[in-house]
């Protein structure tokens, strides 16, 4: 394993080593949800005067400028690389929040969160706003996973939310067996894009010609792949780049092979299965909402690496978290234990 992909794997190992209980996961939560509160100003900056902030500081553009461009708005992406990161950044961000709400009620209800400092109207309050953000981030992938996040969470109990993250997660790592049988209806969905926006309809038909293109050249070398250095890629007679490579399993496959593919979902599906497996077995004790929020957020996440690339450290960070949780061997703790002394003793990386 390279250095690069051993540093990559670092906040593995950070959610895994520190984040050991569910009140570590609820903190990790209201962290992402602080972050996500102070850097939506950048978005809202960038939604009114366009994409400028890590050009002013850094230089340069991360990516493309005419992709920040929609309709008669721009797209905004703060430091990130594109506006499509920004934008499932923003959603991770309302699944936190609506999982803390979604906590607070729940013990609300059972007489266990009387004198809590922030009560759950002011979560609920931050998840409206935060969904405000995600509207204007102009993203209808993220849009429309969010719209399902929020009925999932407010409407499901946690273990119905644990099983509907399993049920994305199937999806999301057979959508590549469909693809190669050409069983994914690709008409269909370009015609609902069009009903929406001509530019979505080209964007989206093109992915889908892009992605069979490179679903073809991967295919040459099926079980270990082209390797590195852009070997996997349609270059025509002139040596220029035809392909625009956007979904991450079609990176994957066509780079590493069926057996690096395997290899690496395996990591990735493996904490929500296993936990899901884990809840039916201890069917006597209560799911927290607080896990199948992060269940949620992973498994959303699987599901957009299919049209997109976000691998980001957030990815690695749930299944760190996860990973943890499961080893622990308890769906949700007691209120005993988790307020116990052993438990609340300072931790530190070292």
């Amino acid at each position: 394993m390279s250095a690069g992909e051993t540093f990559r794997l670092f906040p593995l190992f950070i959610g895994y080593w520190l984040i050991t209980s569910v009140r570590d996961q609820r903190m990790m939560l209201t962290m992402i949800v602080i972050a996500g509160l102070c850097y939506s100003l950048i978005l809202l900056i960038e939604v009114r005067l366009s994409p400028q902030f890590h050009k002013t500081i850094y230089g340069f553009h991360p990516s493309g400028f005419s992709s920040s461009s929609r309709g008669s708005g721009f797209r905004p992406r703060g430091f990130l690389v594109n506006g499509l990161v920004a934008a499932f950044f923003t959603l991770t961000v309302v699944i936190a929040t609506l999982a803390i709400w979604r906590d607070d009620r729940t013990r609300l209800n059972e007489g266990l969160n009387k004198l809590a400092i922030i009560k759950p109207r002011w979560f609920g309050l931050a998840a409206t706003y935060m969904t405000s953000i995600l509207v204007i981030s102009r993203s209808l992938g993220a849009l429309l996973f969010g719209a399902f996040a929020v009925c999932a969470i407010v409407l499901f109990k946690p273990r119905t939310q644990l099983l509907v993250a399993v049920m994305i997660t199937i999806l999301a790592t057979t959508y590549p067996i469909l693809r190669s049988l050409d069983l994914v209806p690709h008409e269909q969905l370009v015609s609902a894009a069009a009903s929406v926006s001509d530019r979505r309809a080209e964007s989206l038909e093109a992915r889908f010609t892009n992605e069979g293109q490179l679903l073809e050249r991967g295919l040459e070398k099926p079980f270990f792949g082209w390797g590195n250095w852009g070997r996997f890629r349609i270059y025509d007679s002139r040596g220029y780049d035809r392909t625009l490579s956007d979904g991450y399993w079609v990176i994957a496959l066509s780079t590493h092979g069926i057996i690096g593919y395997i290899a690496t979902y395996i990591i990735f599906i493996a904490p929500i299965f296993m936990f899901w497996l884990q809840s039916r077995r201890q069917k006597t004790m209560e799911v927290s909402p607080i896990t199948t929020g992060i269940c949620l957020i992973h498994s959303i996440n699987l599901l957009d690496l299919i049209p997109n690339a976000p691998l980001t450290p957030l990815t690695w960070l749930m299944v760190g978290v996860l990973l943890r949780h499961v080893k622990e061997g308890n769906v949700v703790r007691t209120e005993t234990e988790t307020n116990s002394p052993a438990k609340m003793r300072r931790r530190t990386v070292l």
